[in-house]
Parts: structure tokens; sequence; C-alpha cells
């Protein structure tokens, strides 16, 4: 009995060493399975952190990137804004471009209209003294043994030819003032010039007994001598021809520097005076405004078109059967020169 008790603990000790047995192969079996799987997630780990390292390289990239973007948002904006600040520019040149083409149209069709009445009255007006010359010249065949005839068709002659070249000089004036000179920037004694003016005149105002006054200071004006010469003629010529016969004729010839230093020339008579509605057209081309004018409607245009060109102002002040005053005002800086307006001196210079 005790035999068979022993048989069974020995049946149950090798059953049970075959259940632990067989659970520690499962146990091992896990175990191995457990190891497997940490070494799969060991790899898988670190396949984990090698993706983050390249997601994380990737978002570095993108942020370098979405900098540079927008940096190049910025730089295409500030190029657009560009753009636009070049084109209001182009806009505003191109209009300006348009104005000047128009204005200079303008003055080309106003140019052609006043030179072709310039050498349609000029041909005009040298047409009458060449046919009085001709006409002079057959009285001359005509009248051969007549002493005294031939002395006054002398005098006529001589006063048909004055006026020719008067008018020729008129003319010359014209294109002196229209052609660009190498002399514009010469200094000029002004005074001299005035003098040699009056000079030029003597004999007409010896005639008329004209009392002339030449009230100037030492000035030297950097300008063109010949248009300088140009504006005092016939300014000075224009006050001898238009005086009044009932009282004695004065003309006032008045330079002066100004307290702003610009140079002032002002010629004055007690003449006729000019009528108020005539005023506004003395500086046109041929215009006459007096029946007792024998002149040819050019002195004053000739003055008008020579002050301008030389960048100065012209005013005139008159009263009928007073007088008639021509102030011309001369730019401190000539506009054909380069010199610097903070030295007046280099324009007008007051000699001691």
């Amino acid at each position: 009995m005790q035999e068979n008790y022993n048989k069974e603990l020995e049946q149950k000790v090798v059953e049970r060493t075959k259940e632990i047995k067989a659970k520690n192969e499962e146990i091992i079996k896990h175990r191995n399975d457990l190891i497997q799987n940490a070494q799969h997630f060991q790899e898988l780990n670190a396949e984990i952190l090698a993706q983050a390292e390249l997601i994380h390289s990737a978002n570095e990239r993108l942020h370098k990137n979405e900098q540079i973007l927008r940096k190049s948002f910025e730089n295409l904006k500030n190029s657009q804004r560009e753009v636009e600040l070049k084109n209001r520019e182009i806009q505003k040149i191109n209009k300006n471009l348009e104005r000047l083409v128009e204005s200079r149209s303008r003055d080309v069709i106003v140019a052609k209209k006043e030179l072709d009445e310039f050498l349609y009255r000029s041909s005009h007006n040298l047409k009458g003294p060449v046919s009085r010359i001709k006409g002079l010249l057959q009285l001359f065949e005509m009248d051969l043994e007549n002493t005294d005839n031939i002395q006054n068709y002398l005098i006529k002659l001589k006063v048909v030819v004055l006026r020719m070249e008067r008018i020729l000089e008129k003319l010359n004036a014209v294109s002196i003032i229209n052609i660009d000179y190498d002399n514009k920037n010469i200094q000029t004694d002004v005074p001299m010039i005035i003098s040699g003016v009056v000079d030029s005149f003597i004999s007409t105002i010896n005639d008329k007994k004209i009392e002339v006054i030449e009230d100037t200071v030492p000035v030297v004006l950097e300008i063109d001598p010949n248009i300088l010469n140009i504006i005092v003629k016939n300014l000075i010529e224009n006050a001898l021809q238009f005086n009044d016969n009932s009282r004695s004729h004065k003309v006032i010839i008045k330079l002066s520097v100004q307290q702003n230093g610009f140079v002032e020339l002002s010629v004055s008579d007690n003449g006729i005076g000019i009528e108020s509605d005539c005023l506004e057209h003395i500086f046109d081309m041929f215009y006459v405004g007096s029946v007792s004018s024998k002149g040819d409607g050019m002195g004053l245009y000739i003055v008008h078109k020579a002050i301008t060109s030389i960048g100065g102002f012209i005013r005139v002040e008159s009263k009928v059967d007073v007088g008639t005053k021509f102030i011309v005002t001369f730019p401190l800086i000539n506009h054909h020169s380069g010199c610097s307006q903070n030295t007046i001196e280099e324009k007008a210079i007051l000699l001691d």
C-alpha cells in the first residue's frame, strides 16, 4: 500500500515536473518573444528617432525657406513700390514732355508766323525805298541840265538811302539777337555804350535842340555788347523821335544799381506820350501807334526781343502830353552763362 502510494506520488511528481517544464519552456518562449519584441521596439524607436531627426531637419529647411520666401516677398513688394514710383515719375515726365512739346509747337507756330510777317513786311519796306531810288534816277536822267533840281533830287535820294540804311540796320539787329554769338558773356562798360549811342545821334540832337541828360553810375555788365547796343540805341531813337513841338524836348537816360543788386536802365522823355489803348501793342512787330510816327514799327519790337533773349524785363510808363518812360531790368545772371548767383559782382560790377 505504501508502495502504491509512492508510485502515485512519483507519478504526480513526474507529471508536475512535466507541467513545470512545460511552463518553463512557455516562459522561456515568452521571454524570447519579449526579448525579440524589445529588440524590434528598439529598432522601431531608432527608426522613429531617425524619422524625427529627418522631420526636424525638414522643419528647419521649411523655416529657412519660409524666411527666404518672406524676404523675397518683401523685396518683391519693395520692387513693386519702386516700379509704381518710377511709373508715376515717368508719367509726370511724359506729361511735362507733352506740355513742353505742345509749348514748343506753339512757339514754333508763332515764330513761323512772326517770321513770315517779318519777311513780308521787311521786303515791302525795302521795296519802297528801292522804287523811290529808281524813280529819282529816272528824274536824274530826264533833268541832267537843271542843277537846282539835281540838288533837290540828291537831298531826297539821301533821305531814301538813310531810311533804307535804318531798315537794314534793324534787320541786322534781329539776326544778331537770333544768332548765338561767342561774345554773350563779355564784361561790357554800360555807360560807355550809352555815351557811344548818344554820340551817334548828335546831329539829330543838335538839329532838334534836344536836351539829353545822362545820369549814370559806372557799371560793368556781363552781356553781349551788341545786344546792349541794340537795346540802348532803339530806346534812345524812340525817345528822340516822339518830341512835343510845343515845349523844349528833354531825354533822360538813367543807369542805376538797385538795392537787390539788379541793374536798371531807364530812358524817359517829355514827348507826346502813348495812348492807353496802344500800350499793350507797342512791342508788337511793325506796330505804329501814332500818326506822327515816321518809324517802321520795328524799334520797340527789337528792344523787347533783345531783352527777352537775355532774360531781362522791360516795362513802360506813359501819359499823353506828358511823356514816356521805358525801364529795363537786366538779370543778375544771364541764362546763357554759367556764373553763380551768390556773387552779384559776376554779373554787375560797380566801379570805384
